[in-house]
Formats: C-alpha cells, sequence, structure tokens
C-alpha cells in the first residue's frame, strides 16, 4: 500500500491491521519524513508489517513495496491544496508516481493473480454546478482551470485503464470527512461555491471500500476493469453552504455567515457532484457505515484539549473581529479568490467569477443569497445507444461516440463486445490517439491532450457535443432550456 499515513490510507491500515491474525501481510511504501514517521511510529515492530522507507516516484522503492503482492492499493497522492503549491511535484508523485506502480505490477510473473486498486478523484468531473449537479461515471472529463491535482489524476487513470493489466480498478473518491479536516484553514476554502452539491464521505468508509477488496478474495471478475464513484449516499449530499454551517459550527463559529462575505467565494471552477451510481460500488462492497451527524458528533469527541481552548475562545470574540483578522486575511493570501483581486491576476478572476464585472455583481449581503438544495437537473449523455449490452457493442457505436465527441473512429472495424482493444480515434481538434473502447465509452475520457486543455474548453465545447453539456456555456443553455427533478432514490435522472 502506498499513502498508508494519509488520510484514508492511515483509516485502511488501522482496519487491516484489526483483522484476523495472519490473514494479511502488509508492505507499506513509507516516505522518510518527520510526519510520516510520526504517523506509522505505533505500527513499527508489528510481525505482519513490514515498512520500505522510500518514495513512490523512485521506480526501484514502488518494485520493492509490489513484488510478491497479491493486492496493490495505491493510495499515496500529493493533494489540495498541497497540490497548488507545489504543482510539478503533484505530476511527479500522482502521475509519475503511478507510471511506477504499473511499471512494476506488469514486472511481476504472476501479473494474472495481481489485484490493483487505484484511488481516483470526483475532481476529474471539474465544475458541475446546476443544472449538471448529479454525476456518473461515463461523464465528460473536465477539469477545473489550474487544477494540477485533478489533471495529474486524469492522466494517471488514464494509464491505469490503458495498462494491459488484467485486474484493475479506479475509486474516484469524493470529498471526505476526516479530522485533520478543520485543523487549518487554507484559501482554498473560498474556491468552493457556495451552491456546489457534494456527496460527502468519511475516511473511515473510504478505507473500509478499500478492504473489503482485500477481504472479499472471490469478486466477480464483473468487478475488475472498471472505474467506480465512492460517495455516502443521499444523507451525505450537501451543499457547500450547507457543509460550511457544520464545519464552522465545529470550530466555534455558530453562524458562519457573520464572518464571511458570500462574495469572497468563488462562483465557478471548483468541483463537486451528488451522484448517481456511488450505490452500485456500496451494493457490492457494503463500505457504507458512518453517518453524517455521527461523523461531526465525534469529530468534537476527537477535539483536543488546544482545539477545545481555541473554540471556547472563538465563542467570546465578536464576529466582526474574527471577519476581518482572521478570515478576510485567508481570502486574501495567496491562492485566495481576494488575492487575485488585489494582484489582478485577471486569468484566476476570470477562473473564480468568469470576469471582474461579474465579480462586482456578486452579492456582499447573505440575505441577497438563495440556494436551491434540490434544483432541477439534466441527465449528460454518453453518445452511444447505452440499453445495448456490452457484448453488442460494435463499430458503429463507436462512430456514434466519437461523431458526439465532434471526432471520429478512424479504426472501421473492431470485434463485436471487444472493448479492450484499442482502436485508432481523431478528436475535433485532430489530434490522433489510440483508446480501447471501454475508456472512451465507459470512463469519461476522450483525446488525452483536449482532457487536460482546461484554457480551451468554451472552444471545445463548440465543436464537442459530449463535453458541452458540462462547460459553463453549456449549463447556462440548459438553464435557458430548463431541466427536470432527480428522481431522489431512482438512481436515474427525468
Amino acid at each position: 500500500m502506498t499513502g498508508s499515513t494519509g488520510n484514508m490510507g492511515s483509516e485502511a491500515l488501522r482496519m487491516l491491521t484489526q483483522a484476523k491474525p495472519g490473514l494479511y501481510n502488509l508492505r507499506l511504501l513509507i516516505l522518510p519524513d518527520i510526519l510520516s514517521k510520526k504517523r506509522i511510529k505505533p505500527y513499527l515492530g508489528m510481525d505482519n508489517i513490514t515498512i520500505i522507507w522510500g518514495d513512490v516516484t523512485c521506480y526501484e522503492d514502488v518494485l520493492s513495496g509490489v513484488t510478491g503482492a497479491d493486492y496493490v492499493l495505491h493510495v499515496g497522492a500529493l493533494i489540495p491544496p498541497a497540490s497548488e503549491y507545489k504543482p510539478e511535484l503533484a505530476r511527479k508523485v500522482n502521475y509519475g508516481g503511478t507510471l511506477n506502480v504499473i511499471k512494476a505490477v506488469k514486472a511481476q510473473p504472476n501479473i494474472d493473480d495481481i489485484k490493483l486498486v487505484f484511488i481516483g478523484t470526483v475532481a476529474e468531473a471539474g465544475s458541475r454546478l446546476p443544472p449538471v449537479h448529479w454525476e456518473r461515471v461515463g461523464d465528460p472529463i473536465m477539469i477545473s482551470r489550474f487544477d494540477v491535482y485533478a489533471e495529474s489524476k486524469v492522466m494517471a487513470e488514464r494509464a491505469i485503464i490503458e495498462s494491459g493489466i488484467p485486474h484493475w480498478v479506479s475509486l474516484r473518491q469524493t470529498a471526505m470527512l476526516h479530522f485533520n479536516l478543520f485543523k487549518h484553514l487554507d484559501p482554498i476554502i473560498y474556491h468552493h461555491p457556495l451552491n456546489t452539491h457534494m456527496e460527502w464521505i468519511t475516511a473511515a468508509d473510504s478505507a473500509r471500500a478499500l478492504v473489503r477488496i482485500c477481504e472479499k478474495n472471490e469478486l466477480a471478475n464483473s468487478f475488475w476493469q472498471q472505474v467506480y464513484n465512492i460517495g455516502g449516499g443521499e444523507e451525505f449530499r450537501k451543499t457547500n453552504a450547507e457543509f460550511m454551517e457544520k464545519g464552522f459550527t465545529l470550530m466555534g463559529i455558530r453562524n458562519f455567515r457573520r464572518v464571511v462575505n458570500p462574495n469572497w467565494f468563488a462562483t465557478d471552477n471548483f468541483h463537486g457532484c451528488w451522484f448517481l451510481d456511488s450505490d452500485v460500488l456500496n451494493s457490492i462492497l457494503d463500505y457504507r457505515h458512518d453517518t453524517y451527524e455521527g461523523f461531526f458528533r465525534d469529530a468534537e469527541k476527537s477535539l483536543t484539549y488546544k482545539n477545545r481552548a481555541v473554540r471556547f475562545l472563538t465563542r467570546l470574540v465578536p464576529p466582526l473581529i474574527i471577519k476581518y483578522l482572521v478570515m478576510r486575511p485567508i481570502a486574501a493570501a495567496p491562492h485566495g479568490t481576494l488575492h487575485s483581486l488585489k494582484a489582478n491576476t485577471i486569468e484566476a478572476i476570470n477562473a473564480f467569477w468568469g470576469s471582474l464585472a461579474h465579480w462586482l455583481k456578486q452579492p456582499k449581503q447573505w440575505k441577497s443569497i438563495k440556494i436551491d438544495r434540490d434544483p432541477p437537473a439534466k441527465k449528460i449523455l454518453h453518445g452511444y445507444n447505452e440499453e445495448k449490452a456490452g457484448s453488442l457493442l460494435n463499430i458503429t457505436d463507436m462512430q456514434s461516440a466519437a461523431e458526439f465527441r465532434g471526432g471520429s473512429c478512424l479504426s472501421d472495424a473492431m470485434e463485436q463486445g471487444n472493448i479492450a482493444t484499442p482502436l485508432a480515434w481523431k478528436c475535433s481538434l485532430g489530434h490522433t490517439f489510440s483508446a480501447t473502447p471501454r475508456l472512451v465509452l465507459h470512463t469519461g475520457h476522450w483525446c488525452p491532450y483536449c482532457d487536460i486543455n482546461f484554457a480551451d474548453y468554451s472552444d471545445l465545447g463548440n465543436r464537442n457535443s459530449f463535453l458541452n453539456q458540462v462547460t459553463t456555456a453549456g449549463r447556462k443553455k440548459i438553464q435557458g432550456i430548463g431541466a427536470a427533478r432527480v428522481v431522489v432514490g431512482s438512481g436515474k435522472q427525468q
């Protein structure tokens, strides 16, 4: 396992070490930094744990971990906000590290027996504001502007899917609730639009999904070579405004609206959605045990003496002082929304609000803010007959999907039902590339160049009907036409 000292990985490690004695022998690739050494200290000396002090960016270190493994849990990554401050390192760790994992697995003589689990991210779908706030696997890949984390994960997931490894699975992780979440406030909190719809999950439940895969030794072959959304389900579906209210209360601020202005928040260019299909993975792995309210009760109990003292003092301080001495400076710090205004960083301003003119029109008072918790929604079409049995898919379906994406399928034939053999494709900009039908039809990936070309999504949307459904311009067009309510609980949209 990589990433065993992170929030998800540490929960998975805890569960694996509490399993029946002798059930697992764990080999952990751990970066030898101070924080990692501190977090792994309780496990040092355990008979069934081997520590490899190394780096996922070093192939030899990765090979040492993978050699002889039955399961490879690739959890490690450089995540936001750290990835925003160290973009090149994020690419090196998240993409380069994944290439090392793939190479190491393919170097094994028993590759057919190895199960590789990769952790993707909801950020691969980018900004999914209403009316496209319900998402399912297969919807367009569309990363937010400047989101190096999402970019690196898109490239890494594509490499996993096209690796040729017989048993792989990608779990696209949604926003995760963990006890470290409220210990440090970063300017990234203002990147998150108030009307974003996010399906949260606890770190423990995410980790439980990993452990379930290892426990269920006889998972059907149909489970593998798939991408799944991993989310907490209906109870964990909140707007960002609802989540902020809950999180700030935990920090001792009973009404977060008194310590921030609404126009400090971006109105676009983040990520988050409610999943139409997260129940699919849970029906296989039964990983959902926690509750949303239960997490916050446990989080309150876990507060240290120092945290409790800070929360007590916070309740005594007038909100205006917190607002202008704490919260506004965070928004004005580098990478903050207000900092882009002060520095007149046009690209960032346009990403956050569309333009300076649009920001100037944003309400400064909360009484002018109205957030629809269950707004009308639009189903995203995938450009081929999804009701058709997979065994019947043929070159005509590939041509239809490619045309919907503004391109073409250059291959003139395929074996019916064979979605694992690459075909030749061309995108609307003329890029030619090789990709399996599985990648194109079932996972939302398309052109490897255009998928991460966030600067040109608007123009690409004019050429690509598939992508245009979720671009900012496409969303506004849908809103102008009108959309229907989602039938909650049915897993379908009307």
